[in-house]
């Protein structure tokens, strides 16, 4: 009962982690990044994207760019998983210490501190595990690199290509 309940929080917090927007990068066709952000909508000769931290949106015209990355590395993805899960361990493993009132859980023979440490760790190993199968997926699913080479037939293929991505 105490492991099932644990994994499924991990779980649900790790779908709420795989449901965010659509961020990607652009390049151009010396290689160099031109912007990211997250994608807002895409017209017949450009890309809208939304910057967060500079709370503007950009457009970056098709004759501009390379290619563009769809997604996140899969360390990123790995990285965020180990970190929610850590955080949610360590929570659980201090809750559940000698100092909780139910001494029936793993925890309970620790202290609230040695609690948050083990379940932090123990979490965060789990959570190397999960975001390796989590980002493992994502690069199977969905294609990471999107040619356009300034070329506007390959904007067209690669337009379409985006606005079926931004509908998902």
């Amino acid at each position: 009962m105490k492991i099932s309940l644990f994994v499924f929080i991990m779980f649900i917090c790790n779908i709420s982690n795989a449901q965010k927007n659509h961020f990607i990068r652009i390049y151009s066709n010396q290689k160099h990044k031109i912007a990211k952000g997250y994608l807002q909508k895409v017209s017949d000769s450009s890309i809208f994207l939304i910057q967060r931290r500079k709370n503007h949106v950009v457009e970056v015209h098709y004759y501009t760019i390379g290619y563009v990355k769809l997604r996140r590395s899969v360390g990123h993805t790995l990285a965020m998983v180990t970190l929610i899960n850590a955080g949610i361990g360590g929570v659980i493993g201090a809750a559940t210490s000698h100092n909780s009132s139910n001494s029936d859980f793993f925890f309970s023979n620790h202290n609230a501190i040695a609690g948050f440490a083990i379940g932090s760790t123990l979490s965060a190993i789990g959570g190397v595990m999960l975001g390796t199968v989590i980002g493992g997926t994502k690069g199977i699913v969905t294609p990471k690199i999107i040619p356009v080479k300034s070329n506007l037939n390959n904007w067209q293929t690669a337009s379409k290509q985006l606005n079926d991505w931004l509908k998902k």
